[in-house]
């Protein structure tokens, strides 16, 4: 789909042809600032950058404040589609150094970046990853949900109640690699349904069946199949590093062959 990305490019002052990055935001709709909370982190770094000889590429995620398309059906490769646009933007450019183009990403960014790697190793010069999962995205899931029920304070046999429902679920999302979108929900919202009847009695008003619905369309979409099922080991073992710098914030900037 031929969609137009807004974006803000800023350039040190008095520096030649700089290096540039392109910063990658996390999961769900994200301004080129990444805002949250009144809080803008991506323009706080890119100040950060751009003051140091820096140059810095932001830009609204599709379907997001100036720039063009949607979300709805969209996964993190093709969010990574966006990045590869953003490099072939960068590369057309006379005022940065187009052979030191990188990638910032965070938490999503830093599993979208080695998949932009991965087909334009050529094209990036260095990657740095803010939060980026190393782990295939059920794994992932799994331990932040019980994490947080945790730290929520719920008791151990509500935490494994959930823990091994998300992991049968996971399981059977894996596995449904030939089922529509609506075939899986239906599937999902059946083992939901039935699990929710055997749950902790404190947890059993949770399990509505308009939570259950909720639940079972969000893991059923496009984005969450992907995540679910990607391993981002694949792309980053083709990330080979030369040399390793700690550059701010003990943030880690890899240089690749």
């Amino acid at each position: 789909n031929n969609i137009q990305l807004a974006g803000t490019l800023t350039i040190p002052r008095d520096v030649k042809r700089p290096p540039v990055v392109i910063v990658i935001s996390g999961s769900g709709p994200q301004d080129r600032n990444e805002e949250l909370f009144d809080h803008k982190p991506f323009l706080v770094l890119a100040d950060y950058l751009t003051k140091n000889g820096v140059a810095v590429l932001r830009y609204d995620d599709r379907g997001v404040a100036a720039s063009e398309g949607t979300q709805k059906v969209a996964t993190s490769a093709d969010f990574a589609t966006d990045v590869a646009a953003a490099i072939a933007y960068l590369k057309t450019r006379k005022d940065i150094n187009k052979k030191q183009i990188g990638l910032i990403g965070h938490s999503e960014g830093g599993l979208i970046a080695p998949i932009v790697i991965a087909n334009n190793q050529k094209d990036v010069a260095f990657f740095v990853s803010l939060a980026g999962p190393g782990l295939r995205g059920d794994q992932v899931l799994l331990s932040q949900m019980r994490k947080g029920a945790e730290l929520s304070g719920a008791p151990e046999n509500e935490l494994d109640f959930e823990r091994n429902l998300m992991d049968q679920l996971f399981k059977k999302i894996i596995a449904s690699t030939d089922s529509s979108n609506e075939a899986l929900q239906k599937e999902l919202q059946i083992m939901m349904t039935a699990a929710a009847t055997k749950a902790p009695a404190a947890l059993q008003p949770k399990y509505s069946p308009s939570f259950i619905t909720a639940m079972t369309k969000e893991f059923s979409n496009n984005w969450m199949r992907f995540f679910l099922t990607y391993d981002p080991a694949i792309n980053l073992q083709k990330v080979t590093c030369l040399e390793l710098y700690v550059i701010f914030l003990l943030i880690h900037l890899v240089f690749l062959e």
